[in-house]
């Protein structure tokens, strides 16, 4: 198994994202990151160099399944009127889960 689809590490991702949207990125500490995913620091930095590339990989994240999300509505057979509905649905769903 690779490091990129280790179980652990997506309990981090998980983990880290759901404090940073609560607490906000300055607020958490790695330490309460691991505490929360019930992993050891040592674990932590077996699949993360920092705090900062934490975040940069959940926002990639994010981004990627919100650009993945988009390009499915627009490539759909739909009119364009209920493309632009879709978009502000997903949009909304977004906003919701944060």
């Amino acid at each position: 198994m690779d490091n990129m689809s280790h179980p652990k590490r997506e309990l981090v991702l998980k983990t880290g994202k759901e404090l940073f949207w609560k607490f906000g990125f300055k607020r958490v500490t790695i330490e309460e990151v691991c505490k929360e995913a019930g992993i050891s620091k040592m674990t932590f930095y077996k699949f993360f160099t920092n705090k900062i590339d934490l975040v940069k990989i959940i926002m990639n994240d994010i981004l990627q399944e919100s650009l993945s999300k988009y390009k499915k509505i627009m490539a759909s057979d739909i009119p364009y009127p209920e493309k632009v509905v879709a978009l502000i649905h997903l949009k909304s769903e977004q906003i919701e889960t944060m």
